[in-house]
């Protein structure tokens, strides 16, 4: 007999029951973040979703490096009908240009615009929070040190 994984988180877990509120109040939470940046990561031919997420985290290690302090962030991928994955996200790095960060990025197009808490993208990102495998994110914490994440929501 095979023994079972354990999971480490609820974000590893199936949902059960009705969470239909759910992309609304991540959206909630991931409003009250200071964020700097949406972004929009594509790649140049269809990528499994877990190496998109490989690809992404690569690239939040390369501003990282570049802006030289840790960047706060919500990272997701969100699928599509015909195979063309790409990710969006939220960034607090104000240390880099739009133009560094679009160069970051190595596998494909890239949409990057000064975030706007009016605008909506914390729900918009959110909305994927029920139908997505693939995530990374970190968070400040009240003591200012990290709490991050990465891997399956459902």
């Amino acid at each position: 007999m095979t023994p079972k994984k354990k999971a480490n988180s609820i974000f590893t877990r199936k949902p059960q029951g009705d969470f239909s509120l759910l992309p609304r109040v991540w959206g909630g939470f991931l409003e009250k973040y200071r964020w700097t940046h949406f972004i929009t990561l594509t790649t140049q031919s269809p990528t499994s979703p877990e190496l998109l997420l490989k690809f992404g985290q690569s690239y939040i290690g390369r501003i990282e490096r570049l802006a030289g302090c840790r960047v706060y962030r919500f990272i997701i991928v969100e699928g599509s009908f015909d195979g063309a994955a790409h990710i969006h996200g939220l960034l607090n790095v104000d240390q880099l240009t739009i133009e560094q960060l679009r160069k970051q990025w190595r596998h494909g197009i890239t949409h990057i615009v000064k975030y706007d808490c009016g605008r909506g993208a914390a729900s918009y990102i959110a909305k994927e929070i029920l139908n997505n495998d693939h995530v990374d994110f970190e968070f400040p914490t009240a003591e200012n040190e990290p709490s991050h994440k990465s891997g399956t929501i459902r």
